[in-house]
C-alpha cells in the first residue's frame, strides 16, 4: 500500500500552492506550476512511458492545457 501518488507544494514560501505533481506507479506523469500566482496551474509538463516530454499551457487559467506553441 503505501504509494505517492500526488504531491504538492509551496515553492516560494508565500503560502500559496504553486506546484503540482502526479504519480502513477513508481514514475513521474505530470508537473504543473504556476507561474502566475493565481492558484491555479498554468504550465504542465507530461511525461510519456517512453520518456518524452510535452509542455502544456492553460492561458486562460479555466484548467484545460493545450500544448505549448514549438519555438
Amino acid at each position: 500500500g503505501d504509494v505517492l501518488v500526488a504531491a504538492e507544494e509551496d515553492t516560494d514560501e508565500d503560502g500559496k500552492i504553486d506546484k503540482w505533481e502526479v504519480y502513477e506507479g513508481d514514475h513521474l506523469l505530470s508537473v504543473a506550476f504556476d507561474t502566475q500566482h493565481r492558484g491555479t496551474p498554468d504550465r504542465r509538463l507530461t511525461y510519456g512511458p517512453n520518456g518524452t516530454a510535452t509542455v502544456e499551457v492553460d492561458v486562460k487559467g479555466d484548467g484545460h492545457f493545450t500544448q505549448a506553441p514549438q519555438k
